[in-house]
């Protein structure tokens, strides 16, 4: 059954990648070449449900953007929380739930490779409908790593060109740049413990 779901959203991520060459008037073939040998990451996500205390500002996932190409985002329940940021105005804008629907997420090297006509989604989880579980199954697209992220546009480039390889290694060293992060000393001695077990 898994092996089904990948290779159906594997096609799925072609036929998107195939309307999007149209849309950049690119020849038909060129962004799904860079993906035909590249690795494609998918997860199910739980959020459990929850019946105790919610501080202020907590949130069920946190805002971020995706790393790669684009995403698309398997949706199995009508439990909503999830928001797309409209980068003009900064508002949050609640996505319908649709069950057994799909959202495409424009990501990081897609924005790259359209010279910013693209931009990449700012999405988070939102506390809502929490006394039910919420599930959703990501599938993430990247390029092949070896693949270079360039301006496919006739614009003026707004990026050097960068692997995907690099571009990726860049992009995870700034997730850890944050001095404000203050560690989790239950979450650290978990943490501690596992890793002494798997050695």
């Amino acid at each position: 059954m898994a092996q089904k779901i990948e290779r159906i959203s594997r096609m799925l991520s072609y036929q998107f990648l195939y309307r999007f060459e149209k849309v950049l008037r690119i020849p038909t073939g060129t962004l799904v070449e860079q993906h035909i040998d590249s690795s494609a990451t998918m997860r199910i996500i739980k959020y459990p449900a929850w019946d105790g205390e919610i501080k202020e500002g907590q949130v069920r996932g946190g805002a971020h953007t995706d790393y790669g190409s684009i995403t698309l985002l398997w949706r199995f329940d009508d439990v909503g929380g999830l928001q797309i940021q409209d980068r003009e105005t900064n508002e949050w804008i609640d996505v319908p739930c649709i069950e057994n629907s799909i959202v495409l997420n424009v990501a990081d090297m897609f924005q790259r490779w359209t010279n910013d006509l693209l931009k990449s989604t700012p999405h988070r989880v939102i506390n809502v409908d929490m006394d039910r579980p919420r599930y959703s199954m990501p599938y993430f697209v990247d390029p092949g790593r070896d693949v270079i992220i360039k301006n496919l546009t006739n614009k003026p480039d707004k990026y050097p060109p960068i692997s995907a390889y690099e571009y990726l290694k860049w992009r995870l060293a700034q997730s850890y740049d944050d001095d404000t992060y203050i560690e989790n000393e239950e979450i650290k001695k978990e943490g501690q413990y596992y890793i002494s077990r798997s050695k």
